[in-house]
């Protein structure tokens, strides 16, 4: 009769990893864009690796059936609403989501409540009451080795997995819940971190500005048509004052390293400022800015303290995450929030437009109307992929990044303004072998930089205008952005570094 019930526990515990597996872990996958039987196969022994996950897990948790009978159900219920999201709506859980539910009044996460997500749930949580009262009722444990090794070998197989897979084991449900918990709680904690205030000497004379920077995302210079790139990436900016910076190198090659690279005083010499010291946003603070970030991306914890300087976040897309597909991620989202924090009536302004640009997976940054070079990608494996469906792709962000760009414009067209793009890094597109980005390789280090002035700046800022134009074939170093933006911003103070400046004429 024991022996009956062992054998009942392994069975009990392949249900549970079922449940969870299919009725939440599948959300993950279903809107992967898979292009043939080979990615169909990469795909489903992914799978296979978090359900072996899945299986230690429900395991542990099933031997003491009072800790079973707590948690499983708790595990359950959050895996259903995630799930929810991810096989209707195409919607991640990430720390913006978690962020944005934590600080939101109740109307507003009751108003994403509907009844066919309360019918998934209430059936998930049926499912987990009946696999509670079959522990107590029909199962019981007994140790075995053989049991155990396996246990063992199936936990090992996904936590190395993960380790040499770029960590995506933990990325899927329902890992996934503990991971953006730990990144939050990180982030929280970077922000509480003492940083060096600088700039306390800072003063601005001007009485009225607006200084929108936009943080690009994976754009090189040498793809972009103001470049004399071959292709028409810029059928709009191209008919528009712009001025481009061709000759900008980035030391960083990933945005969690580049970006605080240069929001800070951080240079090629000294990079503690990256970690130790407030951003160029505080010194906006200081001189009587309405500071904004407006992020179409998830921040990362290395500069999640930096987002935080800014007296309003906005969170443009917070349910969007790298791991969705078949789900248009775009720029112009930001242009309607955008436009509500231009009318509010504080006279000087400092937005930060964080893009997702040109970040993989290509296909969901552009519509089909921008999709003017063919044949594009069909599935997310870059090894299936062919190089011209790969550029052509990556090329059509860009046509949407010079849309937005446009349109951006168009907003400020009529104010005292300056909008600065700086892209966070280049992209590889097959030179060496090498694809995506993060990596030592040289299109990597040549982000795009494009700026703008309003007629209303230049006919009072003429110098910085004409100095900025004369400084554009130069060869610069992501570093220029702090110095730069300040002296753009009318705002003075001894931290600025004359030699990192642009609105300065440097013989080099």
């Amino acid at each position: 009769m024991v022996m009956g019930k062992h054998l009942s526990f392994s069975f009990f515990t392949i249900f549970c990893t079922l449940l969870i597996s299919i009725g939440f872990t599948l959300s993950n996958y279903v809107h992967i864009p898979i292009g043939n039987s080979k990615d169909v196969l990469l795909n489903i022994v992914h799978f296979g690796i978090v359900s072996l996950g899945t299986f230690a897990l429900c395991y542990l948790l099933s031997i003491n059936k009072f800790l079973f009978s707590i948690v499983f159900p708790l595990l359950v219920f959050v895996c259903s609403v995630i799930a929810y999201f991810n096989f209707f709506q195409n919607l991640t859980f990430t720390t913006s989501v978690l962020d944005a539910a934590l600080h939101n009044d109740m109307r507003t996460s009751l108003d994403l409540v509907s009844f066919p997500c309360v019918l998934f749930v209430m059936i998930s949580l049926l499912l987990a009451y009946i696999a509670v009262y079959y522990r107590f009722k029909y199962v019981a444990f007994k140790f075995k080795i053989i049991e155990t090794i396996f246990v063992c070998i199936s936990a090992f197989v996904a936590l190395y997995i993960n380790n040499v897979q770029n960590f995506t084991v933990e990325q899927r449900l329902p890992f996934s819940i503990y991971h953006v918990e730990a990144m939050y709680l990180s982030q929280l904690q970077r922000c509480d971190l003492p940083r060096q205030k600088i700039g306390v000497d800072a003063k601005s004379s001007n009485d009225s500005i607006v200084i929108v920077l936009v943080i690009g995302e994976s754009c090189r210079a040498d793809h972009l048509q103001l470049n004399k790139y071959k292709r028409n990436t810029n059928p709009e900016l191209s008919k528009l004052n712009v001025i481009s910076y061709s000759n900008i190198f980035s030391e960083w090659t990933h945005t969690n390293l580049s970006l605080p690279h240069f929001l800070t005083r951080s240079d090629s010499v000294n990079h503690k400022p990256a970690t130790k010291e407030l951003s160029f946003i505080s010194i906006f603070n200081l001189c009587n800015y309405h500071t904004y970030w407006l992020a179409n991306q998830e921040p990362a914890h290395t500069y999640m303290p930096f987002v935080k300087e800014a007296q309003s976040l906005i969170y443009v897309n917070p349910a969007n995450s790298v791991y969705n597909f078949n789900k248009k991620w775009l720029d112009t989202d930001i242009i309607n929030p955008m436009d509500k924090v231009l009318t509010s009536p504080t006279p000087k302004k400092f937005l930060i437009l964080h893009t997702i640009g040109s970040h993989w997976w290509y296909n969901d940054h552009f519509t089909d109307k921008y999709a003017l070079f063919k044949p594009i990608l069909n599935t997310k494996a870059i090894s299936s992929s062919n190089k011209e469906a790969m550029i052509n792709s990556y090329d059509n962000t860009l046509v949407y990044t010079d849309l937005f760009l446009s349109q951006v414009i168009s907003k400020l067209r009529k104010l005292n303004a300056c909008m600065i793009y700086l892209s966070d890094h280049g992209e590889s597109l097959g030179e060496n072998g090498n694809w995506l980005h993060a990596q030592d390789n040289e299109p990597e280090k040549n982000p795009a930089c494009i700026i703008w002035f309003s007629k209303k700046y230049k006919s009072r800022n003429s110098n910085v205008v004409s100095n900025v134009e004369k400084n554009k074939d130069k060869k610069w170093r992501t570093e220029f952005l702090f110095s730069s933006i300040l002296s753009i911003s009318d705002i003075q103070t001894k931290y600025k570094n004359d030699n990192l400046d642009i609105t300065k004429v440097i013989v080099k």
